[in-house]
């Protein structure tokens, strides 16, 4: 909750419900984090709500076009469902991704494609 931090990454954790499957919608495909992925990719994870969207100061990468345990547009607290993303802040980069609470997510080759263009991305400076 430090205010640093939070203006840093661009949005702020409000809750999780329960690990849930959820179709992960790519918003932007052309982006080494997301390059390849399927769209939609189907995911078994724990799902983060946030209290304010990133989008207005980030690029969405991926997100969910519905809540998990409900079906309803618009899931989260913000009524926005973002699950990675990508900022430019100070003169560095930095990438967000609320997946990866599950051994078998970190061992999927799809999630490791996601984290390998997420670092690619990263290391390439501002």
């Amino acid at each position: 909750d430090a205010p640093a931090y939070l203006e840093m990454i661009g949005a702020e954790f409000a809750s999780h419900g329960d690990q849930a499957t959820a179709d992960v919608r790519v918003e932007t495909a052309a982006h080494p984090a997301t390059t390849g992925l399927p769209n939609p990719w189907r995911v078994h994870d724990e799902l983060y709500e946030f209290f304010a969207s990133p989008r207005p100061s980030s690029t969405i990468l991926l997100s969910l076009d519905r809540h998990p345990a409900d079906g309803h547009p618009g899931a989260g607290e913000s009524g926005d469902s973002p699950l990675a993303w990508f900022r430019a802040f100070g003169t560095g980069r930095v990438f967000y991704t609320a997946l990866g609470h599950r051994d078998d997510v970190w061992t999927s080759a799809t999630f490791r494609q996601h984290l390998r263009g997420a670092i690619e991305w990263a290391s390439q400076g501002p």
